[in-house]
Order: C-alpha cells, then sequence, then structure tokens
C-alpha cells in the first residue's frame, strides 16, 4: 500500500477497522512494528447519526454479501454487536492513546467539518506535518447519503433465499440488482424516512452509548451540550 511513496513523501490511509472493538488489539501492534511515530486522526459523529448510518449501510450493501439485517432495531444491534462497541467512542480512542500517547490523536468532529471544512483540514494537516496549501480544494458534496442508501422488501428477501430464484439474483452484479429491483419495487430507498428507535435499543443507547460519549466529549473538551445525547 506505501510502496509507490517518494523519498520523503507522506502516505497515509483511512479505515474504520484499526480502532473496530474486534481488531484493535491486532491492529495496535502491527501499527507499533511498522511506524512508532505514527500520526493518528480519530474522526466521530454524534453516536446516534453513527448507528443509523451503520443501519441503513447494512441493508444496503449487506445483501450483496448473504448478510440480511433486522429491521428491528434492538433485533440489529442483537445480531450486530459491533454496532454498539465500535459506538462506544472513549473506550475506542483510549485504546489507542494508551499505546501511542495522546499528542499522537487528533479528534476531529464530523459535525466540525462540516461547519468549517477549510479550518478542520488545515488542522487535520498541521497534526500530521502536510501543508494543508498543496491540497486540492475540500469540496462540499456529500458521498454517501443515508436517503439514497437501499433495503430489500420482505418478498425480495424471500427471492433470496429460494433455491429457484436465489443463485439467479446472485448471478446479478450489485449495481444490476440495484438498479433492476429498485426499478420494480422490490428495492426500495430509504429517502427521509427516520430509523425507528424502539424501546429496547434506546435502553441500549442511553445505558451503554451515551456515558461514553460524555466521556468522550469531556476527553476532546467539548462542551456535554455539543450532541444532543438525551434526544
Amino acid at each position: 500500500m506505501y510502496a509507490p511513496a517518494r523519498d520523503g513523501q507522506k502516505l497515509g490511509d483511512g479505515s474504520l477497522v484499526y480502532s473496530a472493538a474486534a481488531l484493535a488489539n491486532i491492529a495496535i501492534p502491527r501499527i507499533r512494528t511498522n511506524n512508532p511515530d505514527v500520526r493518528f486522526i480519530f474522526i466521530a459523529r454524534h453516536p446516534r447519526k453513527r448507528i443509523e448510518s451503520l443501519y441503513r449501510e447494512m441493508h444496503h450493501s449487506g445483501a450483496h454479501f448473504g448478510v440480511a439485517p433486522p429491521f428491528r432495531l434492538s433485533s440489529f444491534f442483537q445480531d450486530h454487536v459491533d454496532a454498539i462497541e465500535n459506538t462506544l467512542f472513549f473506550d475506542r480512542i483510549s485504546t489507542f492513546i494508551k499505546q501511542f500517547g495522546r499528542d499522537a490523536i487528533l479528534p476531529v468532529f464530523l459535525e466540525d467539518f462540516h461547519a468549517d471544512s477549510q479550518n478542520v483540514t488545515r488542522i487535520c494537516c498541521e497534526h500530521i506535518g502536510v501543508d494543508p496549501e498543496k491540497l486540492p480544494p475540500v469540496g462540499d458534496s456529500v458521498l454517501h447519503s443515508g436517503s439514497a442508501k437501499l433495503y430489500d422488501t420482505w418478498l425480495l428477501r424471500r427471492m433470496r433465499r429460494h433455491p429457484l430464484t436465489g443463485f439467479r439474483i446472485a448471478s446479478l452484479t450489485p449495481e444490476q440488482q440495484n438498479h433492476f429491483f429498485q426499478k420494480i419495487g422490490l428495492r426500495r430507498a430509504f429517502g427521509n424516512k427516520p430509523v425507528v428507535w424502539d424501546e429496547p435499543a434506546e435502553v441500549m443507547y442511553r445505558d451503554k452509548v451515551v456515558p461514553q460519549a460524555r466521556k468522550f466529549l469531556e476527553l476532546c473538551g467539548k462542551s456535554q451540550s455539543f450532541w444532543k445525547l438525551d434526544v
């Protein structure tokens, strides 16, 4: 991955898996071995929105990998425990702070980036030692709109599992499936319809995620009101 870098050039990558609860203990020793002076940018967003984004994404892409996420959010949490675990921002960042030190890690809030992308980009460049003047302009386009994410209807889910239709559907590319099944109404966009939080999901969010989010805000020097966590 880093072989194309020229002498003196900084080269990095972005990934969600390095700090994931299930993989951080594997990633950290490898990073320390290969680059002990690494600099991290830890990007976070409102935890509730992060969970809703993951929920939509799993419905959008999961079907192409043989995954059928539950529609009920609390059931989704049971099937995808990482949805909660990877949203415990304080635990996730603390794991890296213990190994690399606080100065190596720059927390960035997605909300701040949206409000002032140029300034946040400048701060990120200073953290990793890159001249921000050499970067191309930061665009304002939304690359992965949640409203455009698709989900299977119950009928399409049954067709995927049926021996007479499942293999035929699997022979189509994800793009072909999205185009065809959306056209006939079997795969639909989430649109502006909000994700429904059932009571067990709300309890898990209040008991596990909110306390962690408050500790994360405090660690980053943010006001407790920066995220409206009780909504």
